[in-house]
């Protein structure tokens, strides 16, 4: 989902993008399809990202569903941005939503896929 979640984003003109994730396999820039590498930026250590995003992304998504992702998103995001919660990694994640409150986060959330939402997807 985070791979169509790129090819989408990148479809309706963002830029400045990035992708994070701990899993070099994924990481590789092969695996995301039609998209060029010069479309996006690849992380693989969080350290990484917060360096590149600076005072933060107007819009992060998690697709991955995993607590120490998802509280990712909301450090990575500006003050006023937009965070996704689209993935589910576990039933529960703690998330310290102090600082998102402070930065004034909107955020929305997706769950489960119907098999429209995948056609949809692919044909970005």
């Amino acid at each position: 989902m985070g791979a169509l979640a790129l090819a989408g984003a990148l479809r309706v003109g963002a830029r400045d993008t990035m992708v994070v994730d701990v899993n070099d396999e994924r990481c590789d820039y092969e695996n995301y399809g039609r998209a060029r590498r010069d479309q996006y930026r690849i992380c693989r250590r969080r350290c990484e990202a917060q360096k590149l995003a600076g005072r933060g992304f107007d819009f992060v998504l998690d697709a991955s569903g995993s607590g120490p992702a998802r509280q990712m998103a909301f450090d990575l995001c500006r003050p006023g941005g937009q965070v996704c919660l689209l993935g589910m990694g576990a039933q529960k994640s703690e998330v310290n939503f102090v600082t998102s409150i402070r930065k004034e986060h909107r955020v929305v959330m997706s769950f489960a896929y119907t098999p429209a939402d995948f056609r949809r997807a692919l044909i970005c």
